[in-house]
């Protein structure tokens, strides 16, 4: 009984944490799109960390201009660092984007 109670518990535990929709906060952030920049389209410096992080996608025309502020959700692409011509920063996908 308690087998078959541990193999249900398992199996629950699994299904919600595989169907968990990850939510991601928006964050207040001065954005700046550099267009001409060769292997990215801007860059975001979130005010909270004074961190800076570069975006390879498309955004918005509404967005396309330097020292706007906006409200941003993103995920992080991955560990890796780019480096471009005129910036070195982690890179993030925008999930969303707002402006102030």
């Amino acid at each position: 009984m308690y087998r078959s109670f541990f193999l249900v518990f398992i199996f629950a535990l699994l299904f919600v944490s595989c169907t968990k929709k990850e939510t991601h906060n928006c964050e207040a952030a001065t954005l700046y799109y550099t267009p001409r920049c060769a292997t990215i389209k801007g860059y975001v410096v979130f005010e909270n960390t004074n961190t800076t992080k570069v975006f390879q996608q498309e955004i918005d025309a509404r967005f396309h201009g330097s020292d706007i502020k906006v409200c941003i959700s993103y995920e992080d692409v991955s560990n890796w660092i780019i480096t471009a011509d005129c910036m070195t920063a982690p890179p993030i996908k925008i999930l969303s984007i707002k402006a102030r």
